[in-house]
């Protein structure tokens, strides 16, 4: 059972990520990227925030040892985002010190 709630958990992560690429790569008047980077402007109610979108996907980041600024600049790079994670940071990072 422990290993079907971590397969779940795993397959809902990767989605997440799979996502926030695609809607990365879309331009910027879209209104999903428009949502994204949004903010709205008022007063919170008392308590602790709930916890956003943008929250699990800088947490997701954090357990592939990125911060969301890599992993934005990743994105760029449709087929090296979709693929394994640590072939995915080797091969992004060849290719932008190339680019640089």
């Amino acid at each position: 059972m422990v290993g079907l709630l971590q397969d779940v958990a795993n397959r809902i992560q990767q989605r997440r990520m799979q996502y926030f690429g695609h809607v990365q790569r879309m331009e910027h008047t879209r209104y999903p990227k428009l949502a994204l980077h949004g903010y709205v402007h008022r007063t919170r109610r008392q308590g602790s925030p709930k916890k956003r979108w943008i929250d699990m996907v800088k947490d997701d980041c954090r357990q592939r040892d990125l911060d969301i600024h890599q992993a934005t600049e990743m994105t760029q790079h449709r087929s090296a985002w979709i693929e394994e994670p640590e072939y995915t940071r080797i091969h992004v990072a060849t290719a932008i010190s190339q680019v640089k």
